[in-house]
C-alpha cells in the first residue's frame, strides 16, 4: 500500500515537472536564420566559418555580415522577426532571457507581434545608442561610430546613451543620437515619412495587410498608398527650366554667329534677370553644346531634385552644373559646378578633372550640402580613374536627360 502510494505521488511530481518544462513563461528565446538573399558570411563564438542554411541555429557569439545586395532574414521565437539589410554586420549577445543585437553597421530591421515576457528583454545596440525593445516595430541604422538612428513604425521605445540620456521614441517618429568631437551626445527625435522606409523593409510590410494597418492606425504612415502629390515640385522646378530656356535665348541672340567668351560675357547683367541659373558659366557650355535637365531624389526624402547639365563634346558624357530642391514651397538652387554625382547621392568634389578628396550630401535641412568626412577618396586623381562602384558609380549616366530647347 504504501509502495503504491509513493509511486502514485512520483508519477504526479513527474508530470508537473513536465508540465512546466513545457510552459512558455521558462522556454528560453530560441534563434533561427530563416533565409538569406545573397552572400551573408556567419561566424560562431570561437570565429569558425558557418554556411548559411535555412532554419540554421543561431547562438550567443555569432557574427552575420551581409555582402552587397544581400539580406538576412532571422527568426526569434517565430513571433520576432527581424532583417538585415545589404551591407551590414550585426553581433548576437544571448543570456538566458536577456538579448542583445549589436549593429555594427548598416541597417536592422525588427518586428516583435507579441510583447516580451515580464522576464524576458530585447537589445539593439549601436556605438552610440542602446534601444529597449518590448513589442514594436521599426528598424535601426548606424552611420558611423558617432551617428545612429532608430525609427519606429509602431509601438514605443526607449532610447539611451553612455551618458545615461533617455528619449522616448513613439510610433511615427525617429531618433538620431550624436556624439561630437568633443565627446558630447546629443539625442534628437523627430518624424519621419513613408519616403523615409528603406526599400529592403518596404518590399516585406506591404506583403502583410494587418501590419500595414497596424501602422497606419499606430502612426498614420500609410505604407500601402504613399502620398504622391508632387505637383508644388514640378511647377517649382518648371520655372527654372523656364529660365534656363529664356538664358539661352538670350545668349543666341547675344552670340548671332559668332561664339560666347568671357571677354563679351557679362553675367552680372543676367544674375537678377535669372537667379536659378548658371548663367555666370554659360560662356564654357554655351558654344556647340546642349543643356539638359532630368530628376532623381538625391537625399530619399521622397522628393526629386531637378538637375541641370551640358553635353561635354571631348568625352560625350552630360556634365551636371546645377542641382535644385524643393524646400516645400520653391525651388532652391544647390550649384554642383567642379563636382561629380555619386550613384548614392553623394557629391564628390572635383576640379578639372582631379579629385579633392571631399564627398557631400544633402543636409538634414534637405537644401544645403555638408561633408561628410568619407576618407576613402584620394585626392589628387584622375575622376575618371576611379572606382566608385562602391558609391553607385557615376549618377549621370544612369539618369533620364531630357534636352533643354
Amino acid at each position: 500500500m504504501q509502495k503504491d502510494k509513493l509511486k502514485k505521488m512520483a508519477i504526479v511530481l513527474l508530470a508537473a515537472v513536465l508540465l512546466c518544462a513545457g510552459c512558455g513563461k521558462t522556454k528560453a528565446t530560441t534563434m533561427s536564420l530563416m533565409k538569406t538573399e545573397g552572400t551573408v558570411d556567419i561566424d560562431d563564438d570561437k570565429g569558425k566559418r558557418i554556411e548559411p542554411v535555412n532554419d540554421l541555429k543561431l547562438y550567443s557569439g555569432y557574427d552575420m555580415l551581409t555582402k552587397d545586395d544581400s539580406y538576412a532574414w532571422i527568426n526569434l521565437d517565430r513571433v520576432k522577426l527581424t532583417k538585415m539589410d545589404e551591407k551590414s554586420e550585426i553581433e548576437i549577445q544571448k543570456d538566458g532571457k536577456d538579448l542583445k543585437i549589436q549593429v555594427n553597421s548598416g541597417s536592422f530591421y525588427f518586428h516583435v507581434a507579441e510583447a516580451l515576457e515580464d522576464d524576458e528583454t530585447m537589445e539593439i545596440r549601436t556605438s552610440t545608442m542602446a534601444v529597449g525593445i518590448r513589442g514594436t516595430c521599426g528598424w535601426v541604422s548606424k552611420e558611423d561610430d558617432s551617428r545612429s538612428q532608430v525609427y519606429i513604425l509602431e509601438g514605443t521605445v526607449i532610447v539611451q546613451t553612455e551618458d545615461g540620456q533617455t528619449a522616448e521614441v513613439r510610433a511615427g517618429q525617429k531618433a538620431e543620437v550624436t556624439v561630437n568631437e568633443e565627446g558630447k551626445t546629443e539625442i534628437t527625435v523627430s518624424e519621419f515619412a513613408v519616403s523615409d522606409i528603406p526599400e529592403f523593409i518596404m518590399a516585406d510590410i506591404v506583403r502583410d495587410d494587418d501590419l500595414c494597418k497596424v501602422i497606419l492606425e499606430a502612426s498614420g504612415l500609410d505604407v500601402k498608398n504613399p502620398a504622391t502629390d508632387d505637383e508644388p515640385a514640378t511647377e517649382a522646378y518648371d520655372a527654372v527650366i523656364e529660365e534656363y530656356q529664356s538664358l539661352l535665348a538670350d545668349i543666341r541672340n547675344l552670340a548671332g554667329d559668332g561664339e560666347i567668351g568671357y571677354e563679351n560675357w557679362d553675367y552680372t547683367s543676367y544674375e537678377e534677370k535669372y537667379p536659378d541659373t548658371s548663367s555666370w558659366y554659360m560662356p564654357y557650355i554655351y558654344n556647340d553644346r546642349e543643356l539638359y535637365h532630368a530628376y532623381h531624389d538625391l537625399d530619399g526624402n521622397g522628393t526629386k531634385e531637378l538637375i541641370i547639365g551640358y553635353h561635354e563634346d571631348a568625352t560625350d558624357e552630360i556634365t551636371p552644373i546645377s542641382i535644385h530642391t524643393f524646400d516645400g514651397s520653391k525651388a532652391i538652387t544647390m550649384n554642383a559646378f567642379m563636382y561629380e554625382l555619386l550613384g548614392d547621392g553623394l557629391l564628390l568634389e572635383t576640379g578639372n578633372g582631379y579629385v579633392s578628396g571631399r564627398v557631400y550630401q544633402i543636409s538634414s535641412d534637405g537644401c544645403t550640402w555638408e561633408e561628410t568626412g568619407d576618407s576613402g577618396i584620394a585626392r589628387g586623381v584622375d575622376v575618371r580613374n576611379l572606382d566608385l562602384s562602391a558609391h553607385g558609380g557615376f549618377l549621370r549616366d544612369t539618369l533620364d536627360w531630357t534636352v533643354i530647347h
